[in-house]
């Protein structure tokens, strides 16, 4: 389990770094609004593209994200100060979300699975534990070693 927690933060941590520098500079306002992008939700430094990526692998409006990320150039985007845009998102964005949230998925599943596995082995050690001294009370039953306390039988008679 310890590994696979270590690989969803190697994880988080690429897509992070590589989310800032596609999406740093991407801006939400009346002239630009955003679906999914706010301020609690952006990729203007490290820890938020962190926390954003977080709830882009719980499915939580990951696509209103993506679609901000995927807005047009205006024809005059080079002369504009206050609106930052990039051309080539227009393809990255969509192979950008689709192959974390596909690789998050699949790293999440494979967490549940190991925790499950963890604790059915863990309760079957017990079980077979629990059997084996119920067999072994049988064996000194059958024998008649096993005297219980208090029987007059035993010489326990108190």
């Amino acid at each position: 389990v310890g590994n696979l927690g270590l690989l969803f933060m190697l994880l988080f941590f690429i897509y992070a770094a590589l989310g800032v520098e596609l999406f740093g500079e991407l801006v939400c306002n009346e002239d630009y609004p955003c679906e999914g992008m706010s301020r609690h939700a952006t990729f203007e430094n490290f820890g938020m593209a962190f926390l954003t990526l977080f709830q882009v692998s719980t499915g939580d409006n990951w696509n209103g994200i993506m679609k901000d990320t995927l807005r047009e150039c205006p024809p005059d985007h080079g002369t504009d100060v206050d609106y930052a845009c990039n051309p080539s998102l227009q393809f990255i964005s969509p192979m950008y979300f689709v192959s974390f949230v596909l690789t998050a998925q699949f790293v999440l599943i494979n967490v549940v699975v190991a925790v499950l596995m963890k604790h059915l082995d863990d309760s079957n050690k017990e079980a077979q534990e629990e059997a084996e001294m119920d067999a072994e009370i049988e064996l000194e039953l059958a024998q008649g070693t096993l005297c219980c306390m208090g029987a007059p039988s035993c010489g326990g008679g108190g």
